[in-house]
């Protein structure tokens, strides 16, 4: 489950989404693969180029992930203190970063120390410290940004299972996953709530003008007649 909650960590600090349960199965493999291989990798060095590939794969979907080559090392820098630490303007974890602090791992990405990849990692290893240091107003934020993290991470585990996600790719499964977290705060009350918004909901059929077989699911199905919509109408035969 750790290893599980790492790679969806990922999806949370590089695109504020949940992944789905495709997405998550095949990085998950690839994880495997470099554990079992020879010689093996530790899970730590597998995770880094995990981190390492997901901005590389960003970059080439730019037309749903938001990456493209031109995004700078300062935006990146940016999106990761919304995406991990909810420091936004408005965000729960505080304003948004200082140009100080922007320009601090900046010159670690430009001047070659760390990779985005090993960036996002220090980031999210970097929550707890920040939680307990600073001062007492920091801290509360700090606090505020972790418990929203952690709780977008339980709504995204539950999601990426493939009974909430399995089959979505691709610009759907981006705009599912971002979706699925969107009613998510710090407070632990909206995690089953925020879950509700994706469970439940079955497949979609459209009637014809003949005679037709629909087999349900254990799911609200939608049933499409003309113009008309019944919604959660089962029908097994």
């Amino acid at each position: 489950d750790s290893q599980l909650d790492a790679l969806t960590e990922l999806y949370i600090a590089y695109f504020c989404r949940a992944p789905e349960n495709d997405g998550l199965s095949f990085h998950t493999d690839k994880v495997l693969e470099q554990l079992n291989g020879t010689p093996p990798k530790t899970f730590e060095e597998a995770l880094k180029e995990r981190a390492d590939q997901f901005y590389d794969d960003a970059v080439a979907q730019p037309e749903f992930t938001g990456y493209s080559t031109s995004l700078t090392a300062e935006e990146f820098v940016v999106r990761l203190y919304a995406n991990v630490l909810a420091r936004e303007d408005g965000g729960v974890g505080g304003p948004a970063p200082t140009d100080a602090e922007v320009a601090f791992w900046v010159s670690k990405i430009v001047g070659g120390e760390l990779s985005r990849g090993e960036v996002v990692q220090r980031f999210l290893s970097d929550q707890d410290i920040l939680v307990a240091s600073g001062t007492p107003e920091e801290q509360a934020l700090a606090q505020a940004a972790l418990d929203l993290f952690e709780n977008r991470v339980e709504v995204a585990r539950e999601f990426a299972l493939p009974e909430n996600s399995a089959g979505l790719t691709g610009a759907e499964a981006f705009a599912a996953g971002k979706s699925a977290l969107a009613l998510v705060t710090p407070d632990p009350a909206t995690v089953p709530l925020a879950i509700a918004t994706f469970q439940g909901i079955g497949d979609t059929f459209l009637l014809t003008t003949g005679v037709d077989n629909i087999v349900g699911t254990e799911k609200n199905d939608t049933i499409i007649a003309g113009s008309e919509e019944t919604n959660g109408v089962q029908s097994n035969t």
